[in-house]
């Protein structure tokens, strides 16, 4: 039995089912590929705020005092940008001046929020040539940063060097721009076990 060749009309048929068949494979491929890629972003995300919430609440958790004053208090550079000080207890560290007790600044720097941590011989670390403190960058791309110290059931935007204790609690706004923003709570704990501070 002889075979007839294919018309022109079956010929398009053909293809026409063919690209809508690789039409509709492209885009589920496609949109897959941007759900994956959403999820990293969101997970990369998440991690990143678990990172910054663990890294300061091990810090906070270990305040110590310093001469019967706060541990921890909020001050104005001479530009004006808020600087939180920090006294706490570091773990041992390779550099013996970075070891036990430490002070720490977290300022906002361009668009980074930052943490410096300087060394418990400070003033004498200039002279000797050594390193003096040490800087990282927690967040990036931060436009504003705000402050809220919460002590015995009340709010306050500010906390003086000259206070006797900490406040009971530290919530850390940070903000990325007019809709986009991260909110951390930290409790004050009374008990320095130490942190490592090297990274």
């Amino acid at each position: 039995m002889k075979r007839r060749p294919l018309t022109l009309i079956e010929l398009l048929v053909g293809f026409t089912l063919a690209s809508l068949i690789l039409g509709v494979l492209f885009t589920s491929i496609r949109e897959t590929s941007h759900v994956n890629t959403r999820l990293e972003r969101a997970e990369k995300e998440v991690l990143g705020r678990a990172e910054f919430q663990q890294r300061l609440s091990a810090i906070l958790g270990n305040l110590v005092h310093t001469n019967q004053k706060t541990p921890l208090y909020l001050s104005r550079d001479k530009n004006g940008v808020e600087v939180l000080h920090l006294h706490f207890c570091s773990s041992i560290d390779p550099d013996p001046s970075f070891s036990h007790q430490v002070k720490g600044l977290l300022f906002l720097s361009d668009t980074d929020f930052c943490l410096r941590v300087l060394s418990n011989d400070y003033a004498q670390k200039p002279l000797s040539g050594g390193q003096d403190s040490r800087e990282a960058v927690l967040k990036s791309g931060v436009v504003g940063v705000e402050y809220e110290f919460l002590n015995e059931g009340k709010t306050f935007s500010t906390w003086k060097e000259e206070e006797e204790t900490p406040p009971d609690s530290l919530k850390i706004t940070l903000f990325y721009g007019r809709d986009k923003r991260e909110e951390y709570a930290f409790w004050m704990k009374k008990d320095p076990k130490g942190v490592i501070l090297a990274q």
